[in-house]
């Protein structure tokens, strides 16, 4: 996965966070801008979202979040728990490269979509 493997700082370039804090206690990260858009298209992330665990991992800390984007090298799946709208969800969603080796999808995509699944599109510039 090339944009796993260009490392966390880049990644962070991608996705904007901010902290989110209920009751003085910190409750997630609060997606404020994704970029490039055409990246992010064909996964349901959203600005607004709050991302409370990635792969099942606590994210609160920097450490926490270096971990669970260094397990994306080996995962198949990337499990994103969020708040949307006030309900909590999650989203699963395929890692694993499809034939023409851009596609990050498998076969059963509309399966998969079915299923609250998405097919994770890379386009990169490089």
């Amino acid at each position: 996965m090339q944009w796993v493997d260009r490392g966390f700082g880049h990644f962070l370039q991608m996705v904007e966070v901010e902290p989110r804090v209920f009751d003085g206690k910190f409750t997630g990260w609060t997606i404020v801008g994704l970029y490039p858009r055409d990246f992010w298209q064909d996964v349901d992330l959203r600005e607004g979202d709050v991302v409370t665990r990635v792969n099942g991992l606590p994210i609160e800390r920097e450490t926490e979040a270096f971990s669970a984007f260094q397990g994306l090298k080996q995962a198949k799946e990337l499990t994103v728990a969020l708040e949307r709208d006030g309900q909590v969800v999650e989203r699963a969603i395929d890692l694993r490269a499809g034939a023409d080796g851009d596609e990050r999808c498998s076969e059963n995509t509309v399966r998969e979509a079915e299923h609250g699944r998405n097919c994770m599109r890379l386009h990169t510039d490089g």
